[in-house]
């Protein structure tokens, strides 16, 4: 496709752009702004522009309709947006026009999700007042240019509305993550990294060696390239027909390449590639990189390189001249690398193409294996960390079955989404499946009885639905509900709070003694949920599964225990005048039974019970689902009176001064001195000091704080975060002794695990 530039620096330019540059860009770019079936997206550019054929294809992309004007005037707009538009991509000037329109574009808007913008600067008053006017819109900023197929920069919805930091208003955003990727390989290929390590009195050595290598290389490749179109221009004169680069013409070596190398050799003596950004071992490895490129330009000259041929051409990283996908080279003349799909004999175990940890091949392309923590979708059931039976997950990682008790059985929902890819869970309905031949729920319809909110939200709203096929058809079950008996369970947050993953409730299930059930019997799944801005959030986004635990009575703290004969008088006279009296008494036995922490019952002193006797001390526990009850099943809480604030900070060592991209710490807090304000995933408030740039994911279980920090630009190490506390009434202040601090992951800016790195806590 030829597509034209918009001229903004002269006469517009034909720009010709590939089909899988509009892919790419397409499948890079929705992600800005997602779009699902039931979306509406409204393209108000011309499609002459990239902005309007490139913002096209995204609808097309995620299957969502797309509603064309002819001119982006004020009335065509609101025409559209009055259709049910929910996406749009507009110009400042557009934008300004529509502000112009007064209170019928800002109803008219009302409904809008996403609002993209760009092709020209966006001034500074008028986005403060576009933002003011549509609080609950997603703003985007793109950037970007027709020879880059479109955007490669954006400005995200929240650094729009991030009041600590009102200077990113006027940035053009971040790069996208592929196009960041691809710079950095293309920058290591063509000159290494370009980078000089050295001090202030070495600067000047480093860099002469440095240019020696760059006026070597140039020679080279120039050389090269030159001498290859002359032979090709001879032959051509007598040619008939026309093709890529003869293989008489493939320049095998220059003759510049002595004195490159001489070069470099007199001015990098006694350096090390890594010293001034380049390969090693010098200055061999800089000739043969040069005559490599060298040999790819000149072939690129003359038409599409062939993967396969034995000549590194632009666009190739390698090309070992076979076909075989299985070595150093993929078959698509690309470095093999975990996550592209072929899997490298002797090096990797497996190779999905993708970076997932949560299937049948970890991101580090080693084969799942049961007992450590990571769920392999399609090879696990369950993997809770361990290879114990009798929790839930069994020894092979697949779902324990349970025995119903005299008082049934239990059913733990636990909801499950990535909190860095999902946004802030405020609504959302669960729809759990049960066998009605073996497992019924008390009650019926909107009355069923036995459901727990297990979230630790204040005011949370929850309305359990029991739709077994006795209830009056409605709108909240499924037509088939008499044929799969569903529980419908609907959440709501209040506003502010948002739902984040963990368990949801528990079900009390009845069922006869000795009834045997599993969790594949509860299917479970999320059909609705929406953001804070009461955004619908795309399906297959969230997830939620199921735990099982048997049931007993809930055993009282004292039992008697009574036996008892008959009392009786006996007299028998015998002839002669004797007589003989026998007499039986009672007697009774009283023994006490103390509770069990960790049956799944609340009982005697306990305040939770979740089935297990650990809490997220234990470093096996994984934080998703988080472990909501500690081990004691006892948690505290202040009494009345007037609280004390007291700050404590939370520090990390990271070995080897590798630079993390993740990381989540539990800090377990003695929960009957002190608290955080809120629970759940509503105690931000509380949190500070948290690195520049990063996503704050807290979550506090009322007896210990889950924290997930995620930075791309690298967490460093020292202070994570400090939580202020409000301390009990009448507690004294807190010492660094009452705290215990567990670093339950931590990754590199790869997604690689990081192993040995620590916490510790501080109080100021």
């Amino acid at each position: 496709m030829v597509m034209y530039s918009s001229g903004t620096t002269g006469r517009p330019k034909g720009v010709m752009l590939s089909h899988r540059n509009i892919v790419e860009h397409t499948k890079n770019a929705v992600p800005l702004a997602p779009l699902g079936p039931g979306d509406r997206n409204l393209v108000a550019m011309p499609l002459f522009h990239v902005g309007g054929t490139g913002y096209a294809l995204f609808g097309i992309y995620a299957g969502a309709a797309s509603t064309f004007t002819r001119e982006p005037d004020p009335a065509s707009l609101l025409t559209a947006f009055a259709a049910g538009t929910t996406h749009a991509f507009l110009v400042p000037a557009v934008v300004s026009a529509l502000l112009a329109a007064g209170e019928k574009a800002t109803t008219a808007l009302s409904e809008l999700k996403y609002l993209l913008y760009g092709a020209a600067p966006m001034p500074l008053a008028m986005l403060r007042q576009a933002l003011a006017v549509w609080p609950g819109l997603n703003f985007v900023q793109v950037y970007g240019q027709t020879e880059l197929a479109g955007v490669i920069s954006a400005l995200s919805p929240q650094a729009h509305r991030d009041a600590s930091r009102p200077d990113r208003l006027l940035s053009a955003g971040t790069v996208l993550p592929e196009v960041t990727r691809l710079l950095m390989e293309s920058g290591a290929e063509v000159q290494g990294l370009p980078v000089i390590l050295s001090d202030t009195a070495g600067r000047k050595t480093h860099a002469k060696c440095h240019q020696a290598i760059g006026k070597g290389r140039s020679a080279i490749v120039k050389e090269i390239v030159g001498r290859s179109i002359a032979c090709q221009k001879r032959l051509d004169k007598k040619a008939t027909t026309f093709g890529g680069l003869d293989p008489q013409c493939r320049v095998a070596s220059a003759s510049s390449a002595g004195r490159a190398a001489a070069g470099i050799a007199a001015k990098c003596s006694g350096l090390a590639g890594a010293d001034v950004g380049s390969c090693s071992s010098l200055p061999d490895c800089v000739i043969a990189d040069a005559t490599a490129s060298g040999r790819a330009l000149g072939a690129n000259v003359y038409g599409a390189f062939a993967c396969g041929d034995g000549v590194r051409q632009a666009g190739e990283q390698c090309d070992d001249g076979n076909a075989d996908d299985g070595d150093a080279c993929t078959n698509r003349c690309k470095s093999a690398k975990c996550g592209d799909g072929a899997v490298q004999t002797g090096v990797e175990q497996c190779d999905d193409g993708n970076r997932f940890d949560d299937d049948g091949c970890k991101n580090d392309c080693t084969l799942p294996v049961c007992g450590d923590g990571t769920l392999a979708s399609g090879a696990e059931q369950c993997d809770d960390g361990n290879t114990a039976a009798g929790d839930g997950c069994g020894p092979d990682c697949k779902l324990e079955s349970v025995t119903c008790g005299n008082d049934g059985a239990q059913a733990t929902v636990v909801f499950a989404y990535n909190p860095d890819a999902v946004p802030g869970v405020q609504g959302v309905q669960v729809k759990l499946g049960y066998p009605p031949d073996r497992a019924t729920l008390p009650g019926s319809g909107g009355t069923v009885t036995g459901i727990t909110d297990l979230t630790n939200i204040a005011n949370l709203l929850v309305q359990p639905s029991d739709c077994d096929g006795s209830e009056v058809p409605n709108a909240k079950c499924p037509p088939d509900d008499a044929v799969h008996p569903v529980l419908l369970i609907t959440y709501v947050a209040p506003t502010g709070v948002t739902l984040g993953p963990g368990d949801l409730a528990r079900v009390q299930l009845a069922c006869s003694p000795g009834t045997v059930v599993g969790p594949l019997d509860f299917p479970c799944s999320v059909p609705d949920a929406s953001d804070e801005a009461g955004n619908t959030i795309a399906a297959g986004q969230l997830a939620c599964t199921v735990r099982l635990t048997s049931s007993a009575p809930t055993p009282t703290t004292t039992a008697s225990i009574i036996t008892t004969t008959s009392t009786t008088a006996t007299t028998t006279t015998i002839p002669g005048g004797s007589t003989t009296t026998s007499t039986t008494t009672t007697s009774t036995t009283t023994a006490t039974l103390p509770h069990v922490c960790g049956n799944g019952v609340v009982e005697g002193s306990e305040t939770c019970d979740d089935g297990n006797a650990v809490d997220e001390n234990d470093p096996s526990v994984h934080p998703n689902p988080a472990d909501t009850c500690p081990a004691t099943c006892i948690i505290g809480a202040c009494g009345a009176g007037a609280t004390t604030p007291q700050g404590v900070s939370v520090h990390i060592s990271v070995p080897g001064g590798t630079s993390l991209g993740g990381i989540t710490v539990f800090l377990d807090y003695p929960d009957a001195r002190t608290s955080i304000p809120g629970s759940g995933s509503g105690v931000g408030g509380s949190i500070s000091n948290v690195p520049a740039g990063s996503l704050s994911s807290p979550n506090d279980l009322d007896y210990g704080l889950i924290e997930g920090i995620v930075n791309l630009g690298g967490v460093p190490p020292g202070r994570l975060f400090t939580v202020t506390f409000q301390n009990c009434p009448g507690a004294p202040p807190l010492i660094v002794g009452d705290f215990g601090c567990v670093v339950k992951d931590a990754s590199d800016t790869s997604g690689n695990d990081v192993p040995g790195v620590t916490c510790t806590v501080s109080i100021p």
